[in-house]
């Protein structure tokens, strides 16, 4: 068995599976906050494998399906929306569509040709498929540059989100709005979430 401490509490406990005990912790789940070694693993992986191509991305994910003895289609259920969900998303009333990069591309990684790129082609199918105009963007993990916004003006974006905690405001600027973590919450602790972040 893997055990673990709890680099926040030094309590030790298992890290193995998501067992019911771990799922209820994880619902609280902050990117950068919460220390396991699942999630140090995950974070040390994630920082490795954000700043390479989608091929070799998808090539050294491979291997470590191998290592871990996991098929390729345990979860047939995960997987990405096809063109019919995405237009049943952009048909509804309750959502706005955006742009998110062809292969999610750490932008800041990449010159402004390749940005151009990326964020065209995705641009481009995801207004085929909806039918509509996208002009929402959204960067992978947050990051970008003076070139990625340089793009998104080019290619008529109106605005575009980080990955920074921070409110919207009439004097924000459109290129580098800010988002918060909406976890498992119930809508009453929703709601008192909002009342907060409104306040900041």
């Amino acid at each position: 068995e893997i055990r673990f401490c709890d680099w926040s509490s030094d309590v030790c406990s298992s890290d193995l599976s998501l067992a019911a005990q771990l799922m209820e912790r994880y619902k609280e789940y902050i990117a950068y906050q919460l220390k396991t070694l699942r999630w140090g693993l995950y974070y040390k992986l994630w920082e490795y494998f954000s700043p390479m191509p989608a091929g070799e991305q998808l090539q050294l994910l491979n291997k470590v399906r191998e290592w871990a003895g996991v098929p390729e289609m345990q979860r047939p259920e995960f997987l990405c929306l096809t063109s019919s969900q995405i237009k049943d998303l952009t048909d509804s009333k309750l959502f706005n569509t955006g742009g998110h990069t062809a292969s999610h591309l750490m932008l800041s990684n990449y010159n402004k040709e390749t940005q151009y790129q990326e964020i065209l082609g995705n641009k481009l199918l995801l207004e085929q498929i909806a039918g509509k105009k996208i002009d929402l963007f959204a960067y992978p993990s947050g990051k970008y540059n003076a070139s990625s916004i340089e793009v998104l003006k080019q290619l008529n974006f109106d605005a575009a989100f980080t990955t920074n905690a921070k409110t919207v405001k009439n004097d924000s600027d459109p290129f580098t709005l800010g988002r918060f973590q909406v976890n498992n919450w119930t809508g009453d602790e929703l709601k008192k979430m909002l009342l907060k972040w409104s306040d900041q």
